[in-house]
């Protein structure tokens, strides 16, 4: 497989001439930084690999994750389960600038075990992130916090505004996020009018830009039914981004119970599968597959999946003479 995967990307060589850029001699990289100077050598940073990804596949190890949408659709039910997964590893902090104390409470005791629930604290910061930062990361430090969860992005702005036009509040904020010193998750709004699953967090690009991983999320059930919350991952840098999920919600009595399940086009779980053979697949061999590892969905057949096959404009599979390869994309 390796060799047509070879085959399959291969590209003539294009020979450039010799650079005539003239590089002047560098001086040999300082051991130690120094602390006079703003600016280091790449060559004197230790290189950083991804980490494992946080609470399921929600948040990112380095920096903010940002979760937006409208008002009630689920993003503080979605944030409790984040913090389910974090607290089970240690500590969590609830930076609440949106003041709501007791619903955090009612809902992560309907989910954490009383063990768990020790592990999460909750703050009500007086004055704005920014100027916060510096004792939070002290608080942080003490508990010994393994991540902090922001409600909300706006209501911890300097000013309480979003300032979606401009540079400058977004990078004092993300500058405070990363002097807290742990991995944080932010939830953040949008206008209802706007629908959702907008592209950005408020409609600001800078808010999106510094964020690390952002997921938009939207609302699926009706008010008789158990919340349903559909996320998108809209960005995620140094890594293939999260496919999407839903997470459903339900009340018994003093329990909030949490479903999750993987949403896949059909050419995503048909990819999924040839990815993970060793060998060609044939349609007939993909639906068995795709049957066995619960990825089938309602009227596929090995005809319609013959035909996903020829019609990818994705580069996604590839056919050879014992059957279809995937081909990772990205």
């Amino acid at each position: 497989m390796d060799a047509l995967l070879a085959e399959a990307t291969s590209e003539p060589v294009v020979a450039f001439p010799p650079s005539r850029i003239v590089v002047p001699a560098q001086p040999e990289a300082s051991a130690e930084p120094d602390p006079l100077r703003p600016w280091q050598w790449l060559a004197d940073m230790d290189p950083v690999t991804p980490g494992a990804m946080l609470a399921d596949g929600l948040m990112v190890p380095e920096g903010v994750t940002v979760l937006y949408g409208p008002g009630d659709v689920g993003k503080g039910h979605v944030a409790c389960e984040a913090i389910r997964h974090l607290s089970a590893v240690g500590p969590v902090l609830i930076l609440d600038y949106e003041t709501h104390p007791s619903e955090w409470r009612r809902r992560l005791g309907m989910m954490l075990s009383d063990p768990q629930l020790r592990r999460v604290a909750h703050m009500v910061p007086e004055l704005s992130l920014p100027k916060e930062a510096t004792a939070i990361r002290g608080i942080v430090a003490d508990m010994g916090a393994v991540a902090v969860v922001l409600d909300s992005y706006q209501a911890a702005t300097p000013d309480g505004r979003v300032h979606a036009e401009q540079a400058d509040v977004p990078r004092e904020m993300f500058r405070a996020l990363a002097r807290v010193g742990v991995p944080a998750l932010v939830l953040a709004h949008v206008t209802k009018s706007g629908g959702d699953h907008q592209p950005y967090p408020y409609g600001s690009v800078f808010v999106h830009n510094y964020a690390r991983m952002t997921w938009s999320a939207g609302k699926l059930s009706q008010e008789d039914e158990p919340l349903r919350v559909e996320l998108r991952c809209r960005k995620s840098n140094d890594r293939q981004p999260e496919l999407p999920r839903v997470y459903q919600f339900t009340y018994a009595g003093d329990v909030l119970t949490v479903e999750r399940e993987m949403m896949l086009t059909h050419g995503e779980a048909i990819a999924m599968v040839l990815l993970a053979s060793d060998v060609p697949m044939t349609a007939a061999g993909i639906f068995t597959a795709l049957d066995y590892r619960g990825l089938m969905w309602e009227g596929a057949n090995v005809d319609n999946i013959g035909a996903l096959l020829r019609a990818d404009r994705k580069g996604r599979f590839r056919r050879t003479e014992g059957g279809w390869v995937g081909v990772k994309v990205g």
